[in-house]
C-alpha cells in the first residue's frame, strides 16, 4: 500500500471536484500543484478598496481597459493565471489562443462563470451518458452556487437541483429578454430556445458594482479556491504547493520543486491527472515517450457578433449592474448544424464601451454614447464537430501547438448571422455582421479531447474512467478525455465528469 491514498494534479474545477468525491467517500487525498497565487500587494489593495467602497469600473485600480480586439482577461489587473506554464512546458503556439496555467485554482480564477451542462442530444456519441453524468451535475451545482431559473433553457438543458437566487438583470437584458417571450412560440418553432444566464456567483451578496470582469471585489465568482479553503478544514485533505507534475506511470508521478528544481516522485494507490487540456496532453505525450507524435486537441469555436437594440437603456452607462453573461440563447436548426450553437449575450460594460470608443474615436462620442444604450454582445460558441483545432506535437525541446482553423465553423456562423437578422424583431435586436470577430482555434479557452474516452480505447485514446494506456491507477479527469467539445459551457461538464470517474475509481479495488 502507498503512503499516499489518492494524488489530484491540478487544483483547477476539475481537480477540486474530483477531490471532493473523493473527500466524500472517505479517502484521503493529497493535492499537488504549482501554486502561483495573486500577489500579497494587489490582495492588500482590493481589500483596501473594498472596505473603502463604493467601487465601480471608474474608480477601482484594478479596471483600466484592456487592449485588443478579444483581450487577454486578467483578474485584479494581474496576469498570475497565465504566468509561468507556457514557459515551464515551452510551448510554441501558433495560430492558437489557449493558454495553460500554473494558478492555484487554474483557469477559474478568470473564467466567465456561465455553468451549463451538455445537452443530451450533443453527447449521444459519447460512451458516457447524460444519466450518467446527471447525479454529478447535481454535487457540483453545490460547489459552484449556480444562479439561475427554470425557463425555456431547461427542456434542453435541465437544472440539477435547486439554482440559486438569480442576479438582477440589466435593463438591456430585460428589453432583449421581453422581445423573445413575446415571440416565444415562433421562436421555439424555428429552433431558438432563451432564458437568463446561469451563473456561478452569489446573487445574494452581489453589490452589482460592475467589475465582474475585472475581479469581484467581494470574490462572490466561483473559484476553484473556494473549494480547496473548504477542503483545507478536512483532516484528509492536504495541498502541497510549488510543484511541477512532468511525467506519469501507473499510480506514480515524477516532477520537480518549482522553487528549487529539486527531483520530485510520489507514488500512490490512485492517481487523478486534472492540470488542464495543454499541460495534461503534454504530460502524458511525454510519459509515453512519444515525441513527434501528434494529437488533436478538439476546440470549441469561439465567435463574437455585437448586436444593435431596437429599444436602448439610455442609462445603461450609469446603472448600478453586474457584468458576466446576462441571456443564454440557443439554437437548434438541422439546416445549420446537428448540433446545439450556444450564445451567452452581453449587455453594457466598460470593456466593451472602451472597445467601442476605441474603434470610433473622440470624434464620433455621440455615437458611442448611442452603443452605450443599444449595443450588446454575444459571445458564441460551436459544437467541435464544426471547429478547428489544435494539433499538439511534443519534441525534444518544445511543444508544438498549431491552430488549424474551420472554414465550415465560418460558414456555419454566416448561416446563423443570416438567420439571426431574419428574426431580428423577435429577438428585440439586430445583428451587425461587419463588426463579427471569428477568432483562432483556441481562443474560448473550451478545448479538451487530445486523449479521449472510448469504450474500446486505442493508444492514445482513455476507457471511460479516463486511464490511458492499459494503466489500471491513474485516471485523465480534466477535459483532455472529452469525447467531444459541444457548444454549452466546458467548466462545469468537466467537473461532472471528474466527479463521476473519481466517484467510481473510490470504490474500485484494482
Amino acid at each position: 500500500m502507498a503512503e499516499i491514498d489518492c494524488l489530484v494534479i491540478g487544483s483547477g474545477p476539475s481537480g477540486v471536484a474530483c477531490a471532493s468525491a473523493l473527500l466524500a467517500a472517505g479517502r484521503r487525498v493529497l493535492m499537488v500543484d504549482p501554486g502561483l497565487t495573486l500577489e500579497a500587494d494587489r490582495t492588500a489593495a482590493v481589500d483596501a478598496a473594498r472596505a473603502a467602497g463604493p467601487l465601480s469600473p471608474a474608480n477601482a485600480a484594478w479596471a483600466a481597459p484592456l487592449p485588443g480586439r478579444v483581450p487577454r482577461k486578467l483578474i485584479y489587473g494581474s496576469d498570475f493565471p497565465y504566468r509561468d506554464a507556457s514557459e515551464a512546458l515551452a510551448l510554441d503556439p501558433h495560430g492558437m489562443g489557449a493558454e495553460p496555467s500554473f494558478a492555484r485554482g487554474g483557469l477559474s480564477n478568470v473564467w466567465g462563470a456561465s455553468a451549463l451542462p451538455y445537452t443530451a442530444h450533443d453527447i449521444a456519441d459519447w460512451p458516457v451518458s447524460a444519466d450518467d453524468l446527471a447525479p454529478h451535475y447535481a454535487a457540483c451545482a453545490e460547489l459552484l452556487g449556480i444562479a439561475g431559473e427554470k425557463d425555456d433553457l431547461a427542456e434542453w438543458l435541465p437544472l440539477h437541483g435547486e439554482p440559486q437566487a438569480q442576479l438582477r438583470a440589466s435593463a438591456q437584458a430585460a428589453t432583449m429578454l421581453d422581445a423573445m417571450t413575446r415571440h416565444r412560440a415562433a421562436l421555439h418553432e424555428r429552433g431558438f430556445r432563451f432564458g437568463r444566464a446561469r451563473v456561478a456567483a452569489d446573487a445574494s451578496n452581489c453589490t452589482y458594482c460592475g467589475l465582474c470582469l475585472h475581479g469581484c471585489p467581494d470574490r462572490l465568482i466561483y473559484s476553484s479556491n473556494r473549494t480547496i479553503t473548504a477542503m483545507q478544514t478536512n483532516t484528509n485533505f492536504t495541498l502541497r504547493g510549488d510543484i511541477v507534475v512532468e511525467t506519469l506511470g501507473d499510480a506514480v508521478a515524477h516532477g520537480k520543486d518549482r522553487n528549487t528544481g529539486a527531483p520530485v516522485s510520489l507514488e500512490a494507490n490512485r492517481i487523478f491527472l486534472a492540470s488542464g487540456a495543454i499541460p495534461s496532453t503534454a504530460m502524458l505525450l511525454r510519459s509515453a515517450d512519444a515525441f513527434d507524435q501528434t494529437v488533436t486537441l478538439k476546440d470549441s469555436q469561439y465567435f463574437l457578433l455585437p448586436l444593435a437594440l431596437f429599444r436602448g437603456a439610455p442609462g445603461a452607462r450609469e446603472e448600478k449592474l453586474h457584468t458576466m453573461a446576462q441571456l443564454f440563447l440557443e439554437l437548434r436548426d438541422a439546416a445549420l448544424s446537428p448540433y446545439t450553437i450556444h450564445m451567452q449575450i452581453y449587455t453594457y460594460n466598460s470593456l466593451m464601451a472602451g472597445a467601442v470608443r476605441q474603434r470610433l474615436g473622440a470624434m464620433l462620442e455621440p455615437l458611442a454614447r448611442w452603443g452605450d444604450a443599444h449595443f450588446v454582445l454575444i459571445q458564441g460558441y460551436l459544437h467541435s464537430a464544426h471547429s478547428g483545432e489544435i494539433e499538439m506535437t511534443l519534441r525534444r525541446d518544445k511543444l508544438e501547438a498549431r491552430g488549424k482553423p474551420s472554414l465550415e465553423a465560418r460558414r456555419i456562423i454566416g448561416a446563423l448571422v443570416r438567420k439571426l437578422m431574419a428574426h431580428a424583431t423577435k429577438l428585440g435586436a439586430m445583428a451587425l455582421p461587419p463588426l463579427m470577430e471569428i477568432t483562432e482555434p483556441g481562443r474560448g479557452f473550451h478545448i479538451g479531447g487530445s486523449f479521449p474516452m472510448r469504450a474500446a480505447p486505442s493508444k492514445y485514446e482513455t476507457d471511460t474512467l479516463g486511464r490511458p494506456f492499459g494503466w489500471r491507477r491513474t485516471h485523465v479527469v480534466d477535459a483532455t478525455v472529452l469525447p467531444s467539445v459541444p457548444a454549452t459551457t466546458i467548466t462545469y461538464p468537466v467537473m461532472a465528469n471528474a466527479h463521476r470517474i473519481a466517484t467510481h475509481a473510490a470504490k474500485a479495488t484494482a
